[in-house]
């Protein structure tokens, strides 16, 4: 399959769904919270747990959700990052965690098997971009699983604060006593997708959220700041991502060879037949493939496979009815010689960073996009 820009219309059930603030209808299995503690910034002040079950063994997660004024504003105190992730509470019943997608911007996903039985049951979204984040718009975080048996696995979604990586290459870090529980599913009670030719998901209009703000009074709690570590997130202009590569290539040069964790950043979207190409000639034994694309409303919408998995892949786009452009980013664990002949070798690859003492590989195709833009 090639994935074109073609876009698709998602098929969902209908059940209605009443607010505190106000009344819609919705899909079966969607959940709202509000959160009236507008400090808590981290945990949005409003959205929804949407699921939905795609075939008997594969479903479907969705968060949307908003944040106001004032919780952005606490967000740009601290160094902390928004933080979301979807778990199998159980930690026990789900396979996979086959992909997921996020228009909140530079966002940074981890596929976490908990219990290290060779599942995973934790899938992470981290907004490392956070100051693009603005108040009153629509983000999201998209997932999907896949399960045998007759268990009846129950998902759950959180939202915390997450901390820089404590080791180059190593996750981002939650914050103690951050996490918040949004709400959850157990997989029996999801219904199966109809042909009913609709939205992805409710979305609350302008007004809506307006009717939601003037129902919550801000309460006033001490916030201290944390230091940033500059190397990322001061990239602003091509000059700073040209010296932050230089000094990407540098390190790499000098490595030793043995296995590193690495991000390598294309400069411009490739197809999968393309990147696959490049994986295997390169022996770069990539693990989780970032890809690009836009929604309706032309919001940049960040995918991640957990594996070059075609039909996930496919099954993303077609559900939220996605503009796919290609493959943008990969990550993983390679010796620095593949990753060295691969960065002199292979033309699409714009940068290689990998993880060593000064240096956390992130990934640069969202700070190169706002330079172009």
């Amino acid at each position: 399959m090639t994935l074109t820009s073609k876009k698709f219309v998602t098929c969902l059930a209908v059940v209605a769904l009443s607010f505190s603030a106000f009344s819609t209808s919705a899909f079966a299995a969607t959940k709202t919270w509000t959160n009236n503690t507008l400090t808590n910034w981290d945990k949005p002040i409003s959205g929804t747990f949407t699921a939905e079950k795609i075939s008997s063994t594969l479903a479907y997660n969705e968060l949307d959700f908003w944040w106001s004024a004032s919780q952005v504003d606490y967000m740009s105190w601290v160094a902390n990052y928004p933080t979301f992730d979807f778990r199998d509470n159980g930690k026990s019943a789900l396979d996979s965690g086959g992909g997921a997608s996020s228009n909140l911007p530079d966002p940074k996903f981890d596929f976490e098997d908990d219990n290290s039985d060779g599942k995973v049951d934790e899938i992470e979204v981290v907004a490392v971009g956070k100051a693009e984040i603005q108040d009153l718009v629509d983000y999201n975080f998209y997932a999907s699983w896949s399960k045998s048996g007759s268990s009846n696995p129950y998902m759950i979604a959180y939202s915390s604060m997450s901390g820089s990586p404590l080791f180059p290459g190593g996750d981002f870090n939650t914050i103690p006593n951050s996490t918040d529980s949004l709400a959850g599913h157990y997989w029996n009670d999801l219904s199966t997708m109809s042909t009913l030719m609709l939205d992805q998901s409710y979305i609350p209009t302008w007004d809506e959220k307006m009717e939601i703000l003037n129902q919550i009074e801000l309460q006033s709690n001490d916030s201290e700041g944390q230091v940033v570590s500059p190397s990322y997130k001061g990239l602003k202009t091509a000059d700073d991502i040209a010296s932050y590569i230089s000094l990407a290539d540098s390190v790499l040069s000098s490595a030793v060879d043995q296995e590193y964790k690495y991000k390598i950043t294309f400069n411009k979207p490739l197809t999968l037949e393309e990147v696959t190409t490049m994986n295997e000639q390169n022996q770069l034994s990539s693990s989780v493939f970032y890809a690009r694309a836009f929604n309706e409303k032309g919001d940049r919408v960040t995918i991640a496979l957990n594996g070059l998995n075609e039909d996930v892949l496919k099954q993303i786009v077609e559900n939220q009815n996605l503009d796919f452009k290609g493959f943008i980013e990969i990550e993983g664990q390679a010796s620095s010689d593949d990753l060295k002949k691969a960065r002199d070798s292979e033309a699409n690859i714009f940068s290689v960073e990998i993880g060593t003492e000064g240096i956390q590989p992130n990934g640069l195709y969202w700070k190169l996009e706002n330079t172009r833009n």
